[in-house]
């Protein structure tokens, strides 16, 4: 049997360090190549920055302003993400809202209104609700209620990305490999060489050079991740981050994180959001939420006066496991696998019991206990 070796490229695409890597026998030049033309293309396709992208030109179509609102058709694949946006939204009571657009533009986290004007917050919640948007099935047809709304899926679609890319490795040959879009959006191909998958280590909120927790990414399967950390605004008490609340349109502040595991990449993507605006969680929640996704886990570290509270559920919470510590009580080093959003593994903090025994699959966890973790050195990747 040949050695597998290692090929690996990162390249900034949808506004982000993309990395792709494989172990294979051959050359995967053009294998690599082709995943990241699949990036490319879905960021045509998607994207809310570029104003000539499909998702911006049927914004600018269906807001239009005038009582009787236009009928726009659109591609069936922009078609389809849309529809799974919109379920997203209905499953988690509108936490996930895709209609979110004109309050990020409000807030600056994306550049002015693309009618040429910048809305007030107020005014630009009345335009936020999913279901003020209308689907024509047969015809790939959108319809706004209201001029001036927007679709932004920037809440999936790096989760899709990312599973088109794995697809796309694939079909042309790749048994053994991981896409991982900034960190937040992952989706494995096959094991690393060696293990049973590849192990990720999950940031934690409090400081992003070290980890709060690690997880086993099998075959097929995918991870994604959102914090209120990374992408800020303000300073102090004035500090807020990108995730705003589509139902009361405030920015959240403090210092949360949430990653779900998942079969689908697109929809783990979705499922973060609820989890995140949930304050205090609530077990009836986290039960119907996780109902719908019956293969679904998640980690919600939230950091309270200075501690670290850790909460799971789904269907298998011991997948997340605790942050490796060396006998000294330093942090593990591991390999950085993609650029500015990958970390090292350490330290994570103590959990206080939150949730209630009735939500099924869902634990609250106590402080944790660390055990050194013997990880080999090409699996210490950090999810932000």
């Amino acid at each position: 049997m040949q050695q597998q070796l290692l090929q690996k490229q990162l390249r900034y695409i949808m506004g982000t360090a993309c990395a792709i890597e494989v172990y294979s026998d051959r050359d995967s030049t053009q294998a690599i190549n082709a995943a990241f033309t699949e990036l490319h293309r879905i960021d045509a396709l998607l994207s809310n920055w570029n104003p000539d992208s499909d998702l911006m030109k049927l914004n600018r179509a269906a807001a239009a302003t005038g009582v009787e609102r236009p009928w726009i058709s659109v591609s069936p694949e922009l078609f389809t993400r849309i529809q799974v946006a919109l379920h997203m939204a209905r499953v988690t009571d509108g936490r996930f809202d895709p209609t979110v657009g004109p309050l990020v533009r409000a807030y600056g986290f994306l550049p002015a209104n693309f009618q040429g004007t910048n809305h007030s917050i107020a005014t630009a919640r009345a335009r936020v609700g999913w279901n003020k948007v209308k689907l024509d099935t047969e015809h790939s047809a959108i319809q706004f209620a209201l001029p001036g709304m927007e679709i932004d899926l920037g809440g999936i679609a790096k989760g899709y990305a990312a599973r088109r890319a794995a697809d796309i490795l694939r079909q042309q040959g790749i048994t053994t490999g991981l896409v991982s879009l900034g960190g937040s959006s992952v989706t494995a191909i096959g094991a690393s060489p060696g293990a049973m998958g590849w192990r990720l280590s999950i940031r934690d909120p409090r400081n992003g050079s070290i980890s709060a927790a690690t997880v086993e990414l099998r075959d097929g399967e995918s991870l994604a991740t959102s914090g209120t950390y990374e992408n800020t605004r303000g300073t102090g008490k004035f500090r807020h981050s990108h995730i705003l609340d589509p139902q009361t349109g405030r920015a959240l502040s403090g210092s949360t994180g949430v990653t779900v595991l998942y079969s689908d990449a697109e929809m783990a993507d979705a499922l973060t959001k609820p989890f995140l605006l949930e304050r205090p969680p609530s077990a009836e929640n986290w039960t119907k939420w996780l109902a719908g996704f019956e293969n679904a886990s998640v980690i919600l570290l939230q950091v309270q006066k200075g501690e670290l509270r850790r909460i799971t559920g789904g269907v298998h919470p011991e997948r997340f496991g605790p942050a490796p510590r060396l006998p000294n009580g330093h942090a593990a080093e591991a390999n950085r696998r993609s650029a500015k959003h990958l970390t090292r593994d350490g330290a994570g903090g103590t959990g206080n019991s939150a949730l209630s025994s009735q939500a099924r699959g869902t634990e609250a966890h106590g402080p944790a206990g660390y055990h050194l973790a013997n990880l080999p050195g090409n699996q210490g990747t950090s999810l932000h």
